[in-house]
């Protein structure tokens, strides 16, 4: 059994803005989209976290050989989780909420993810991901629970922690202690509504700040300037979304800090790196551009964490694999859904009464000419027989063929939901549908796609918020090249931003959108986009040697440093590459990642063989493998994963599929890179910064 333990508290006892593109290579001129200033950070918790891989014991592999044994429901999986944390951690049912459990088809594997509650509020970072195989042995675990019984404080200063103690008490039981707010919030309405004068103004002697003070500092650190009495008419209410789910709400918000004129928001902890819990007020705020969960300090008002959920029939299109204009011809295509995925095809959506445009269950296309959040009533384009055959003229403005545009966009965003659905981003995992055909999981999310959006150029984005809520993909026109490119064109820019909607939903459960915010997480986010962008566009005569950019249509050149290569020279990015200043920012520590992956990707084709059959999800083949063991561990990884965490979860993945049948391929592909046996961050910081130590070595059976 491999511990890896981050500190000693927790043996004694849980969607980062993510573009398309990094402009910081682009000369000053060509830097037309906005750029944000405000980057996301929170405690890293890397001395308070626990991670558990019980594969490498022997006694766990043996179920992998032995088909007799029965394999276990998700229920069963589920109580098998339970009595382990509870055994192992010392916890009892009233100190957590399961918030999402499902068990994936193909490998029956069952991903548990749980939430810390104190008092019965939720600890906003406190989450274990336990992973448990058909016959119901524990894969792995990972914890980042405050562990109140054990902290040190109450050893060496008992005058303090006392003190600490009485404060989260009293912020609990000021706002519904015992409710446990997290379980029903539907249930929850009226007696938070009972209370909702405390809330907003304040509890008389108790030193908390309201919720719209909290909210006026958080306006002030994003750089919102508001008059002094904005947020002095704001009232408490109710909102209830299509999946029937009410949230408390702060009304009356100015428009110019919250485009719907209201925050989200309830009372919370948050576990801090040292190891204490601090009382915090957990908002969200969506705006144009942004969609932000913070998390502001009921003390002090202090932001204490920031999350951002924004990641910055017949058809003529560029085939799935056809990357750009540059890259192949359109074809026209005659009913390319996968009934498995989409079984009333792709223009039957709930609520809609017009099928024949670019609406369905998997997605909405439309033109955003004027950049604004309303969409429904945007221009698509629409044909009674449901053929969406467009003239393109590349040489003319890309206004002129939007209706081409937009069905290409309709078109990938479709293709990427059917192809991983057969992969396991399927409806209990949080995958973007309307109707979920009672497969499991909330509904009410297709995606928003916004084609030629006029809120910016030169760019893209994704947000994701948690499962039930609609995420929004926003595609730019691109003017670095002349004529002027559109992005809803480059099938690598939709699927790198399609793909932060699955590595957000898979990564710590679909509840739960804070697990990919900042730092090598962050990075890593990006890194699967432009890999799952690199893997489909392959074809038949490409090999090891091939080399790929990203961006290259529609920004006429690479957008990353260095073309995806397994090739040093012409890419020699490892782990220490990090540690460079210029590789700070998300997209270039994503870059590192997506090498890594490229280099995974080609030991296995070298060992399994190629398809382009990517639909058919044929596992004998090397990259079908690949795409499959990379979904599988987006799943199995904890939630703010590390470049180690996540390679480790690809190993375990590699175990729990193929029964490690590729663990030296996968091993020499990181070690390559310098993330082998030994690579480690030390003296990580909230902003994801530290020191990396590289290792090129591999486990000693594949030396």
């Amino acid at each position: 059994m491999k511990i890896s333990v981050s500190g000693f508290l927790l043996l004694s006892a849980t969607a980062g803005f993510a573009s398309a593109v990094n402009l910081n290579s682009f000369p000053p001129n060509y830097q037309k989209a906005t750029t944000r200033q405000i980057a996301p950070f929170g405690p890293n918790l890397s001395t308070q976290t626990l991670r558990v891989d019980y594969t490498s014991s022997p006694e766990t592999s043996k179920p992998f050989s032995s088909p007799h044994l029965r394999t276990i429901n998700i229920s069963e999986a589920q109580r098998i989780a339970l009595s382990h944390i509870n055994k192992e951690l010392g916890l009892e049912g009233s100190d957590y909420v399961v918030k999402n459990a499902y068990q994936s088809t193909h490998n029956l594997v069952s991903h548990i993810y749980i939430r810390q509650l104190v008092n019965g509020l939720e600890v906003v970072n406190g989450d274990i991901n336990i992973n448990v195989d058909k016959f119901g042995n524990i894969l792995s675990m990972s914890s980042s629970f405050y562990a109140k019984q054990k902290s040190p404080l109450r050893s060496f200063i008992p005058g303090y922690w006392s003190h600490q103690q009485s404060i989260l008490e009293d912020w609990a039981s000021k706002n519904m202690k015992g409710i446990e707010l997290s379980l029903n919030l539907n249930q929850n309405v009226k007696q938070i509504k009972m209370k909702a004068k405390n809330i907003l103004y304040g509890i008389t002697g108790s030193g908390f700040i309201p919720v719209n003070k909290a909210a006026e500092r958080l306006a002030e650190y994003l750089n919102t300037q508001l008059d002094s009495s904005a947020f002095g008419s704001s009232t408490i209410g109710e909102f209830t979304n299509e999946n029937g789910d009410t949230f408390t709400v702060l009304k009356g918000i100015p428009k110019k800090f919250a485009m719907d004129g209201q925050i989200v928001f309830k009372p919370a902890f948050i576990h801090l790196d040292d190891g204490s819990l601090s009382p915090v007020w957990d908002l969200e705020v969506k705006q144009e551009d942004d969609w932000w969960n913070a998390f502001v300090s009921a003390d002090s008002g202090e932001v204490l964490s920031l999350i951002n959920w924004s990641a910055d029939a017949s058809y003529r299109v560029y085939p799935f694999g056809v990357n750009d204009p540059s890259d192949g011809d359109r074809a026209l295509l005659v009913d390319p859904h996968n009934l498995n995925a989409s079984p009333k095809g792709w223009h039957l959506s709930r609520g809609e009464k017009d099928s024949s445009t670019t609406v369905g269950n998997n997605v909405y296309a439309q033109e955003n000419w004027e950049g604004r959040n309303q969409w429904r009533a945007n221009k698509r384009p629409k044909s009674s027989s449901l053929n969406f055959d467009y003239e393109i003229d590349l040489n003319s403005d890309p206004k002129t063929y939007s209706d081409a545009a937009i069905t290409n966009l309709f078109y990938v965003n479709n293709m990427m939901h059917d192809v991983f659905h057969q992969y396991g981003f399927d409806e209990k995992s949080g995958n973007f549908q309307d109707n979920n055909f009672a497969n499991g999981g909330k509904g009410n999310d297709a995606v928003i796609a916004n084609a030629q959006d006029g809120s910016g150029m030169n760019n893209a984005n994704f947000a994701t918020p948690p499962d039930g809520s609609r995420p929004r993909m926003r595609m730019y026109v691109w003017d670095v090249t002349s004529p002027k490119r559109d992005g809803d064109l480059d099938a690598g820019i939709i699927i790198h931003e399609y793909s932060h909607g699955i590595s957000i939903r898979l990564t710590g459960g679909p509840a739960n959108s804070g697990c990919l915010g900042w730092g090598e997480a962050g990075g890593m986010g990006e890194g699967w986009g432009d890999f799952f962008a690199t893997l489909i566009r392959l074809k038949p005569h490409h090999d090891r040697n091939s080399d790929f950019l990203m961006g290259d249509y529609a920004a006429g050149r690479g957008i990353r440093h260095y073309p995806y290569s397994t090739n040093m020279k012409t890419n020699p990015a490892t782990y220490k590459f990090l540690d460079k200043g210029d590789y700070w920012g998300v997209h270039p520590k994503g870059s590192v990642w997506a090498e890594m992956l490229y280099e995974v990707l080609w030991n296995l084709i070298d060992k399994h063989g190629f398809t382009t059959d990517l639909m058919g999800r044929n596992l004998q083949y090397g990259n079908v493998l690949t795409l499959q063991l990379v979904v599988d561990a987006m799943k199995l990884q904890p939630c703010r994963p590390g470049f180690t965490d996540a390679r480790d979860a690809i190993l375990l993945a590699d175990k729990t599929l193929t029964g490690g049948e590729n663990q030296c391929e996968i091993w020499k592909a990181f070690a390559k890179r310098g993330l082998g046996v030994g690579a480690k961050l030390v003296g990580e910081t909230p902003w994801g910064g530290g020191i990396r130590q590289e290792s090129f070595d591999t486990v000693p059976e594949c030396s």
